[in-house]
């Protein structure tokens, strides 16, 4: 091990001691620095940076135990090691300064040899820390770095991928519905799923979701879902049956409309097509739990578990090859948490899938309050 500009404090007060510690240390290159008592040692640590210190229990004034428990409080055990000097026989006391955060110890007379390698020892174990801490902050770096390119460019993909799509829609309407423009239009919104989910997930791992509860006609932001996604299930042959009681409950509109904008594709990704999807609601005394069932080969029981996991993958798979990132339902869930709501599946379907979320009901206690905007980070 490199021993180069390694600082070690010795405290003894036996003058005796510290000559043959420094002569024992100073041979093995590093730097030394002596104190005879408790204070003396704070006021070298306040003042000095070090890498180990030697710490005789017994001292005059401040105990050895009182300035090991003045450095706990101010540096972890990887940070600033110390090996206790004793010459007690008490097992008892030496046990007591492991508890209080010695690293090790070394016993009166002092035995060279041991105290050469108990010192080389503990800064191994240092620098390995301080390796280790430096890698970690570095990759730290790097992830953030990353996120905050990511960020940018799937940001900044929005709005070009909404002109394109645009155009080729004004192109579509004007010369007819062609089969080529009509597969662009697909794959630039398979594209925009694919950015709307990077930047919800960006938002949700970094706590920088902004949630606004207020009363809401839950079938209301249902007519905009649907309108958004009856191309993708006439495609398919697919029935969409709703079945609603108009009931409001307290939620966020935008995050509402998000959750269902992803329980709803989902639906018409892994329904068997020329079949149906139902969408219905069961009205409780505190909550009202909304139903989402399609009709397609059912979950396996087993991956049950996975269904709430960001990027898990099931055997299940869109039934005509629609894009899944498997993150969908992992930002359903977060979206619900933020809510005060809930979200699940029945295991009891058997014909498909059947996806629930559930948010409190809006009492009329508090109609005339829901305008009130509640924020939480």
């Amino acid at each position: 091990m490199d021993t180069g500009n390694r600082h070690i404090l010795i405290t003894d007060d036996n003058p005796t001691n510290i000559i043959l510690l420094d002569r024992v240390l100073q041979r093995m290159g590093y730097d030394i620095s002596h104190a005879e008592t408790g204070e003396e040692t704070i006021r070298l640590l306040e003042n000095e940076d070090f890498d180990l210190v030697l710490l005789d229990i017994m001292l005059p004034g401040m105990s050895g135990y009182e300035v090991l428990d003045w450095i706990r409080q101010r540096y972890s055990l990887e940070s600033l090691p110390v090996i206790l000097i004793s010459a007690l026989t008490d097992e008892s006391n030496i046990i007591e300064g492991l508890e209080m955060g010695a690293n090790d110890y070394v016993t009166k007379p002092i035995n060279v040899d041991v105290v050469q390698l108990r010192v080389d020892t503990q800064l191994k174990i240092k620098q390995a820390f301080a390796e280790k801490a430096y890698v970690a902050e570095q990759l730290r770096k790097t992830n953030d770095m990353q996120n905050r390119l990511m960020h940018i460019a799937s940001h900044d993909l929005k709005n070009p991928i909404n002109n394109v799509t645009m155009s080729l829609q004004l192109l579509e309407y004007k010369f007819g519905g062609d089969d080529m423009l009509t597969i662009a239009v697909e794959q630039l919104k398979k594209m925009e799923d694919i950015v709307h989910e990077f930047l919800e997930q960006e938002l949700i791992q970094n706590d920088r979701l902004q949630v606004k509860r207020e009363a809401v006609s839950y079938d209301k932001v249902l007519e905009y879902v649907l309108i958004a996604y009856q191309h993708a299930a006439d495609a398919k042959g697919i029935s969409i049956h709703v079945d609603l009681s108009g009931q409001e409950v307290l939620g966020d509109p935008s995050r509402l409309e998000q959750v269902l904008n992803n329980l709803v594709s989902n639906a018409i990704k892994y329904a068997t097509p020329n079949t149906s999807v139902t969408i219905s609601d069961d009205v409780y005394d505190e909550t009202v739990r909304l139903k989402i069932h399609n009709i397609g080969e059912p979950i396996p029981e087993a991956e049950m578990n996975l269904l709430f996991q960001p990027f898990s993958k099931l055997s299940t798979r869109p039934t005509a090859g629609e894009h899944s990132s498997g993150l969908g339902l992992w930002i359903v869930q977060q979206m619900m948490e933020v809510q005060d709501g809930a979200v699940g599946t029945n295991p009891q379907v058997t014909d498909g899938a059947e996806f629930w979320i559930e948010l409190p009901r809006q009492s009329e206690a508090l109609s005339d309050e829901t305008s009130a905007t509640m924020t939480s980070a």
